[in-house]
């Protein structure tokens, strides 16, 4: 028998509510695991509180879940983005070590929400298939304003990421190789990157 306790049911107009509630119970547990696959419609909804059919009155779906999720957390690392952006001033280079360094942050400070966010393929149409493009954006203006093009600036706004993500995988993976300091070598990454 389960020790989950039952909510109350929800008044009529409430939905969006619930909704907002079954999108936080499964970010918590996916930041937990950072499975989306260790998921089911039937742990969240008993972490919730309901009943089963109640989830599916708003995602069809384990994978329209995650995926709801997914918007939540780029949105937010975008907004983290683009506060570090803002908050570098009016220099280029600084603002791309502020947004390298917001995003590091962001994913070794919360790991399972980082590995679900790109390490999970879900089965979506093309359109929807990189629903973080806003946050990436964020580095493609930067380096703009850099002075590259808008193609030299997705290029490497691209290389970037690739950088970053393997940098904050293998420390995540590899915490005792003896990494050198974590702002040092973001910086050192933005240096490389802008004198190409």
């Amino acid at each position: 028998m389960s020790s989950t306790k039952r909510r109350t049911a929800a008044r009529r107009g409430e939905g969006e509510k619930l909704r907002a509630e079954i999108v936080t119970v499964t970010s918590r547990m996916l930041e937990e695991t950072g499975d989306a696959w260790a998921l089911s419609l039937r742990a969240v909804a008993r972490e919730v509180g309901v009943a089963a059919t109640s989830i599916y009155l708003h995602f069809d779906s384990l994978d329209a879940l995650v995926h709801a999720v997914k918007e939540e957390k780029y949105e937010e690392l975008r907004e983290l983005l683009m506060a570090a952006d803002a908050g570098a001033g009016d220099d280029p280079p600084g603002r791309l070590r502020a947004a390298t360094k917001a995003y590091a942050d962001f994913a070794l400070e919360r790991p399972g929400t980082y590995k679900v966010l790109f390490g999970t393929s879900l089965d979506l149409p093309p359109a929807e298939s990189f629903i973080g493009e806003r946050a990436f954006r964020v580095a493609v203006e930067v380096l703009i304003d850099t002075g590259k093009s808008a193609d030299d600036a997705h290029m490497a706004a691209t290389q970037l990421w690739c950088a970053m993500h393997g940098m904050v995988t293998l420390r995540t993976i590899h915490p005792h190789f003896p990494w050198p300091d974590r702002d040092d070598q973001l910086d050192d990454l933005v240096d490389r990157l802008l004198q190409t």
